[in-house]
C-alpha cells in the first residue's frame, strides 16, 4: 500500500476515534497554563477557566486550536512569539488527540522529555525553534511515528544526531541549524523514505557529508568547522584542519632542533629512551 494511502487510511482511523472517545482538554489547558511562566501576561486576557463547563471554551483561548468549536478537544497549540518561559510545559500530556504544537520564539529551556512520544502520539509536526532547549535529542523521539515536520533549530540542543530518525517514515522536513550537536552526519539518512527539507549548519559537527546530499545546497552544511566534502569543501588529509597541520609541522621542526643541538637532554632522558633505541 503506497504510504499516501497508508497516511490518509491512519488519519481516517484517528478521526474515527474521536467519535467514540469522548475527551475533554480542559484539565490538560488547566494543568498546561500553571507550568507555564508568563511575564508579558500574554495569555492572561483569554485563558478565562470561568466558563468552564461550555462546550469549546478552551477553543477560544489564545494559541488553542480545537478539532471542533463545540467541544473542548485541542487539535493543537500554536504558542508562537509570547515571551513564554519555563521548561517543556507540562499538562500536553493530557491532550492525548493533539496533532500539532508550535513553541517557537519563546525563551523555553532544559531538555525535551524523554517520552515524549508517550505524552504526543499523535503528534505530526513539532516546532521548538528559537528557544533555549538543551540536552541531547532523545533517540526515542523517533516513536513520534506520525512526525511529517520538527524544527528544532536556534537552540542548544548537543550530543549525536539520532541514526534512527530515518525510521520516522513521514518526515519530510528536519531543521537542526544553529545548535551544539556533534559527531557525524547519520548515513542511514540516506534510506530516510521521503525527500526531506534538510539543515544542520552552524553546530559543531564533523566528518564527511553523506553523498545523497551532495546536490543539496551548501548552505544547509555551513558552519560546522570540521564537516567536509560535497556540497562543502574536499576533504583534506582525512578532514585535518590547516591549523593542526602547521602545528604538526612547527612542533616537528622544535624537536629536531632540540635533538640536534642539545642531544645530551635526549640521551640522559629515561622517557625518551624507548623512542632513542626505536630510531
Amino acid at each position: 500500500m503506497p504510504d499516501d494511502i497508508k497516511f490518509i487510511v491512519r488519519l481516517l482511523l484517528l478521526c474515527s476515534l474521536r467519535l467514540f472517545v469522548a475527551s475533554d482538554d480542559t484539565e490538560c489547558v488547566r494543568t498546561l497554563h500553571k507550568s507555564l511562566v508568563d511575564p508579558r501576561g500574554e495569555l492572561k486576557s483569554t485563558w478565562n477557566f470561568s466558563g468552564e463547563g461550555t462546550n469549546g471554551f478552551i477553543c477560544k483561548f489564545t494559541g488553542v486550536n480545537c478539532w471542533s468549536p463545540n467541544d473542548n478537544t485541542v487539535r493543537s497549540f500554536n504558542l508562537v512569539s509570547l515571551g513564554l518561559q519555563g521548561r517543556f510545559p507540562e499538562g500536553l500530556e493530557g491532550c492525548r488527540m493533539m496533532e500539532g504544537l508550535n513553541l517557537s520564539g519563546n525563551s523555553f529551556s532544559g531538555p525535551i522529555p524523554s517520552d515524549i512520544s508517550r505524552w504526543l502520539p499523535h503528534l505530526s509536526y513539532l516546532d521548538l525553534s528559537h528557544n533555549s532547549f538543551s540536552g541531547p535529542i532523545p533517540s526515542n523521539i523517533t516513536e513520534l511515528s506520525r512526525l511529517s515536520s520538527m524544527d528544532l533549530s536556534y537552540n542548544s540542543f548537543s550530543g549525536p544526531i539520532p541514526a534512527n530518525i530515518r525510521d520516522m517514515a513521514y518526515l519530510e522536513t528536519l531543521s537542526l541549524q544553529h545548535n551544539k550537536l556533534q559527531g557525524g552526519i547519520p548515513w542511514q539518512f540516506c534510506s530516510l523514505a521521503r525527500p526531506v527539507s534538510f539543515s544542520v549548519s552552524d553546530n559543531l559537527l564533523s566528518g564527511l557529508v553523506p553523498p545523497c546530499f551532495e546536490n543539496f545546497s551548501a548552505s544547509a552544511f555551513a558552519g560546522n568547522r570540521r564537516l567536509c566534502g560535497a556540497p562543502l569543501g574536499s576533504c583534506r588529509l582525512h578532514g585535518i584542519s590547516d591549523e593542526s597541520i602547521i602545528g604538526a609541522a612547527v612542533g616537528f621542526v622544535v624537536g629536531f632542533v632540540m635533538a640536534f643541538y642539545f642531544p645530551q637532554w635526549f640521551v640522559f632522558s629515561r622517557r625518551l629512551h624507548p623512542y632513542i633505541f626505536r630510531i
